[in-house]
Parts: C-alpha cells; structure tokens; sequence
C-alpha cells in the first residue's frame, strides 16, 4: 500500500505540472488544478492512476491492463499529456513501436516533456533506427539534463551504431550530471558499460559485467559475453552457464564455442 500512496502522490505531482501547462498559464495555478479536477480531465487523472497502481503491484497481464486504462484516460481528456507517454511506453513495451511513437509525440505536441523524447527514443531502438533514436534521446537530456534515461538510451543508440567511445563518454557525462540514479537503473547502465568493454576489449569487461548478473537474466548477448570471458579464463563452469543462459534467450551460439564448452 505504501508504494501504491507514494505512486499516487509522484502521479498527483506530474499531473499538477500538466494541468499548468495544458491551460492559460498566467492565471493562478492553484485555481488552474481545481478547474481541472471539476473537468473531465480530473477522471482522466483517477484512470490514469489507477493504470499505475496496475504496474505496481505486476500482477498477471499488467502491462495491458494498465494501457487500457491509460488508453481510457485519453478518451476522458483528449490533452492529457501524460497518458498519451504512458500509453505509448506499454505499447513499446508490448512490441508495438510504431504506436509507441505516435502516441509519444501527441504527448510532445501538447506539452513538450523528456517522458515523451524518451519513449519515441526507445521505441526507434526496437525498430533499430539508432541514428533517429539518439537524436530524441538528446532532447530528452536537453529538457532534463539531471535525469539518466536520456543518457542511457543515448549510449544504447551508440553501442548499436558501435561507436563505442562515444557510448562509454555519454554514460559517463550521466553519471556527472545525474545526482542520484535509482537502483532499478544501475544493472542495466553496469551491463550495457560491461557489453561496451568486451566490444573493446577492455579488461574492465569482466568485473563489470560480472557485478550485474542479476540484470543478465534477461540480456542475452551480455550473458554470453561473460560467459565467453569466462571461457577464456578456463571458467567452464561459469562459461557453460552464461553461454547457455544466452542460448536459453534466444542468442545465437557460434559451434566453435559449443565444441570448446564439451571438450574436456
């Protein structure tokens, strides 16, 4: 319950903020919120809340169920910025990019905002388009410079286009600008830093990607990457786990590795 309060309060303060911008901003802004609520778009703001209360309990098909009501939240109030990036980010999330993108820039259209930039810049990572990927990541880190998604999707783009200096300079300019980064994002940015280094041959590869094996579960090229370090080091235990790991998710396994893995 305690989680769900705290969602409700962070979502009352995002939809303060839209209400400001959605109508005249020179008026009051107290005054402002309250027509608001009174309107229709004070029930756009219960269902969109209730969608969010849907992802933090993650139970059953949650993803859908809270896009129906995000969904349900823009029928309600057709200049809800918000619900328009939230609906976009579970249409990405359930393979839908191309939707992901155009409900993400109706959010823009309304109420230019870094939630947006960085659900059209995720969902052009789907679509492998890593050049238009960054370019709305930059913008992301341009409307919130303190907040690391930007970042990170920034370096994403640039691993995919193997610039990979470019990647290691772009997660370290997020870790000078970005106060706190909340432990949720560690893993991914560790796991997308140690991928960066095995491309590079870095020795860091190995301890940085070997510090985030929770996050592996769900990376398979990551997870063969350690368990290719660990071959090397005469880990096969370690090795045949990671690599197999890899292949449980889909990864293609070169034969050569496979022989090496059975070889006594």
């Amino acid at each position: 319950m305690k989680a769900i309060r705290l969602i409700f309060i962070l979502f009352t303060m995002i939809s303060v903020k839209s209400a400001y911008c959605q109508h005249n901003p020179t008026d009051n802004f107290i005054n402002e919120y309250l027509q608001a609520c009174k309107a229709d778009s004070y029930k756009a703001f219960m269902s969109a809340n209730k969608g969010l209360e849907i992802l933090a309990a993650r139970v059953g098909n949650y993803h859908e169920r809270a896009l129906n009501n995000f969904n349900k939240a823009i029928e309600l109030d057709t200049m809800y910025c918000d619900a328009y990036f939230l609906a976009g980010s579970m249409y990405r999330i359930l393979g839908k990019p191309e939707k992901a993108i155009e409900l993400a820039r109706k959010s823009n259209e309304i109420n230019e905002n870094p939630s947006a930039c960085v659900t059209i810049g995720n969902a052009y990572i789907l679509l492998e388009q890593s050049d238009t990927a960054i370019d709305a990541f930059d913008k992301a880190i341009s409307l919130e410079p303190g907040a690391i998604d930007g970042y990170y999707g920034k370096a994403q783009g640039l691993y995919h286009l193997e610039k990979f200096s470019d990647a290691i300079s772009t997660l370290e300019d997020g870790n000078r600008n970005v106060d706190n980064v909340i432990p949720y994002n560690k893993p991914k940015i560790e796991v997308l830093l140690g991928k960066v280094y095995f491309k590079i041959n870095d020795p860091r590869a190995m301890a940085t990607l070997s510090g985030s094996k929770g996050k592996l579960a769900n990376d398979p090229e990551g997870s063969y990457f350690l368990g290719k370090l660990y071959l090397d080091k005469d880990s096969k235990k370690k090795a045949e786990k990671y690599i197999m790991q890899a292949k449980g998710l889909g990864y293609e396994i070169e034969p050569d590795v496979l022989k090496m893995l059975q070889s006594n």
